[in-house]
């Protein structure tokens, strides 16, 4: 799924309203609260209080798969954070 995706190349960006299949959505941790930025919404979205982005993401991602068709394999997941072994 991943491989035909990529094959696809680069697009046109969409008219604002358009909807669009394909698209990237953040996850950070602000003043406490875990907010989802997506380009197609009209604003941050609030999942409510959090400590661990990781942990309240994920809650936050699997509970939108499973909204998905159980055939969906239109996503896909990436964490960025510090190296586990830096000192901070």
């Amino acid at each position: 799924a991943h491989k035909e995706g990529a094959a696809e190349g680069q697009t046109a960006a969409p008219k604002p309203g358009e909807d669009v299949e394909h698209h990237y959505a953040a996850f950070v941790c602000v003043d406490g609260n875990l907010y989802e930025l997506d380009g197609r919404q009209p604003a941050p979205i609030n999942h409510g209080p959090s400590v661990d982005v990781l942990k309240d993401g994920a809650q936050a991602i699997r509970q939108r798969i499973q909204s998905f068709a159980d055939d969906s394999l239109a996503f896909s997941v990436i964490s960025l954070g510090p190296n586990s072994d830096d000192d901070y």
